[in-house]
């Protein structure tokens, strides 16, 4: 009888070890979130705009957020988006356009590391009519439960047919997340910063109060929408500021290599000018890679 109950129990515990190798490893203890695990510097689950991944020919699958601990330190953590814009044209004119844009995005133990560049050049009759690049590199201190956090910026612009060479600008301030939903997300900052122009008549450092307001809206499962507004006033004399608007239309042409075509349009408006023009329009028909 005991070598039966034996051979009984180890067969048991065989077939037990198989069928737990079988199945995934889901640790209770840890959140659970949509997607495939990402790779992260602390235990707190990621924000839902970086945690939703699509599942091919399926719908999302719920599964584990990878201990922290566990992660691998790679380059898993980034994530990418380009844009890439040319045209021209030849015979009665002579122009070319060149838009390019990168956006990465990292997480990080606190929140989200981002890093903005946009280029763009216009000739035309091989003059040069625009040429201007923007850098912008922020880190938002924001968690996923809560709705409000803190956040820190650096911008540099560099413009050709302005009256300054480069300026620069760092700011900070409060972020707070105003309106989200599955298809809807609403945030709002304020706060100060300080700006320089340099290689202009003027060159002097300016105390800025900061406003802004970022929206997403996802029309459907192929399109969204997002707006980025940003207003700069000088603490001095509010009637001397600055105005960055940001709009963007998404199409999804490819899902499974994530391409989309994309139409953006970027306004700058500055209310001192110094003998130019105070607003710049820029639009732009694109094709975007995420990866």
């Amino acid at each position: 009888m005991r070598i039966s109950f034996l051979a009984i129990l180890a067969m048991l515990t065989g077939a037990a070890e198989l069928h737990a190798q079988q199945l995934p490893t889901i640790n209770p203890w840890f959140p659970r979130v949509l997607g495939q695990p990402e790779f992260l510097d602390d235990q707190d689950p990621l924000p839902a705009p970086l945690r939703v991944a699509r599942q091919p020919g399926s719908d999302e699958t719920i599964l584990p957020v990878v201990p922290w601990e566990n992660r691998p330190r790679d380059r898993a953590r980034w994530k990418a988006e380009v844009e890439l814009g040319l045209n021209a044209s030849h015979g009665n004119s002579r122009t070319s356009n060149l838009f390019n844009g990168v956006e990465l995005e990292r997480a990080t133990r606190a929140g989200i590391l981002s890093v903005d560049w946009k280029y763009m050049k216009s000739t035309s009759k091989k003059i040069v009519v625009d040429h201007h690049a923007l850098l912008d590199v922020s880190h938002h201190w924001i968690k996923e439960d809560r709705n409000h956090g803190w956040f820190a910026s650096f911008g540099m612009e560099y413009d050709e047919f302005r009256a300054f060479d480069v300026r620069t600008a760092f700011n900070g301030g409060r972020l707070v997340t105003l309106q989200a939903r599955k298809d809807f997300k609403l945030l709002g900052k304020f706060g100060a910063g300080v700006s320089r122009e340099f290689g202009s008549p003027t060159e002097a450092s300016i105390p800025e109060a900061v406003l802004g307001i970022h929206l997403v809206r996802q029309l459907t499962r192929w399109q969204r929408i997002t707006i980025e507004t940003e207003y700069f006033a000088d603490w001095r004399d509010f009637s001397e500021f600055r105005v960055e608007a940001d709009i963007g239309w998404e199409i999804l042409l490819n899902e499974q290599h994530d391409i989309s075509f994309k139409v953006t349009a970027l306004n700058r408006y500055d209310s001192t000018p110094q003998g130019r023009k105070a607003n710049d329009l820029n639009y732009a028909l694109l094709l975007l890679w995420k990866f």
